[in-house]
């Protein structure tokens, strides 16, 4: 039973965690918050690279552009496989919860919002 609840525990937390994520970029307009986000990851990735490799003012521009387009496909991908992934994680839960008794659920439901309410305070922390 211990070893249910901890296994629980984590399945929850990674949910929680894509719960948050998804929140956050539902607050902002979605093409702006993406356009943000392959920028981010664009010169956080080609920061990497330059540091080992020097490279030359042409061959960041060029990587920059290929960084760009592969993030951005990437992201097509992962929003069309989104609503799987959702209809997955939510059975999961579903039969999660079918086999937990009325007071583990109760305290699930508490954990949930305790996971919720930090996952909140982690973003205004960002």
């Amino acid at each position: 039973m211990k070893k249910l609840f901890i296994a629980l525990a984590i399945v929850f937390g990674l949910c929680l965690q894509n719960a948050a994520a998804q929140t956050e970029t539902a607050q902002k307009p979605k093409e702006e918050n993406l356009k943000a986000e392959v920028a981010e990851k664009v010169k956080a990735e080609l920061a990497k690279i330059d540091k080992e490799l020097q490279l030359t003012a042409d061959q960041k521009t060029q990587i920059k552009t290929i960084l760009t387009e592969q993030i951005e496909k990437l992201k097509a991908v992962q929003k069309e496989i989104e609503p799987k992934t959702k209809a997955i994680k939510d059975e999961g839960r579903s039969k999660m919860r079918a086999v937990l008794t009325p007071e583990q659920q109760a305290k699930w439901d508490k954990m949930k919002a305790e996971y919720r309410k930090k996952g909140e305070s982690t973003k205004e922390m960002k």
